[in-house]
């Protein structure tokens, strides 16, 4: 059971803002029914950068806002009683395992009330006609984003340092687990990304078709769409692929290499992550990959050191 291993009060606000964003969304959609049946057969679906209708569809994708919206509000709750049911693996204490759990959780609920302010935000925007405010799906994102790529894993270290065991055997057996749990979980979370993107790209002129040809900013060519997908497919392939590795000559190699294995996956995989979130056809620049190239390379560094100090 949830009691057992998370607190009834927080229990009880995890719930309400779960009901909460299932109850919001049926109400703008009971909303939007209302007025489906006396909106053109044609009505403003798509947004370009500013806010404005770039593209008509059948007012029958009015109710694709909602379908986003309960579908993705669904998956996180199904996540949710999962994170709260299921063995960590990790050897916190009580208060540990219950904060660490706690964390996971809210950074669920963050990216559930934001997915209700997006879905709600596109909503009014269809069924008025109006431009949509972009102003609203740019903070939104970033909060999104702040919260739960910055401030939930800054707090899941903080926590892990607090509360694991100080034997640094398994202070390192901890690092990898949630470094581990960490790549899987960006690696989910970029396939949701990508399905809520597709549409939206290119954007001077969206398309579905997945063999449509786009420009593609980081590498100054076109190439079909479908290779929009490529940095979900990476984020799998290194947190698999470093895993294997790890399994294989961790024992061998030791403490060291497995930290320092980890650290260059958890940077690739959010360096893929980052590039997912950017439209295609806008380059990220020598920075943006040598930045992300010199952490893996100051993360090997710094474990060395650590090593050497220890000996």
């Amino acid at each position: 059971m949830w009691g057992d291993y998370l607190s009834k009060r927080f229990l009880l606000v995890h719930r309400i803002i779960t009901i909460s964003a299932f109850v919001v969304l049926a109400i703008g959609l009971v909303k939007f029914i209302t007025v489906w049946k006396d909106m053109p057969e044609y009505i403003g679906m798509h947004f370009d950068g500013d806010g404005n209708f770039d593209e008509e569809e059948s007012k029958n994708f009015g109710f694709y806002p909602f379908i986003i919206g309960f579908l993705f509000t669904s998956l996180l709750a199904l996540a949710g009683r999962f994170v709260g049911k299921m063995k960590t693996g990790i050897n916190f204490d009580e208060k540990g395992d219950m904060l660490f759990r706690s964390v996971i959780l809210a950074t669920f609920d963050i990216v559930k009330i934001g997915l209700c302010i997006f879905a709600l935000n596109w909503s009014h925007a269809v069924e008025n006609q109006q431009p949509k405010n972009v102003d609203i799906d740019y903070y939104n994102v970033l909060s999104m984003l702040i919260l739960g790529f910055i401030v939930s894993p800054v707090l899941l270290f903080i926590i892990r340092k607090k509360y694991a065991p100080k034997n640094k055997g398994e202070d390192s057996d901890n690092h990898h687990k949630i470094s581990r749990t960490l790549c899987w979980s960006i690696s989910s979370i970029s396939v949701l990304v990508c399905l809520v993107i597709w549409e939206r790209i290119p954007n001077d002129k969206p398309t579905s078709d997945p063999f449509a040809t786009i420009y593609y900013g980081d590498f100054g060519i076109s190439a079909p769409k479908f290779l929009y997908a490529l940095p979900v497919l990476l984020c799998f392939l290194v947190t698999g692929a470093v895993g294997l590795i790890i399994k294989k000559l961790g024992d061998t190699k030791g403490r060291t290499f497995i930290r320092s294995a980890d650290d260059i996956r958890v940077i690739l995989v959010m360096m893929f992550f980052m590039r997912l979130l950017v439209a295609p056809e806008f380059s990220m620049g020598l920075p943006f990959y040598g930045s992300h190239i010199a952490l893996c390379a100051l993360s090997v560094l710094i474990n060395f050191i650590k090593k050497k100090r220890s000996e």
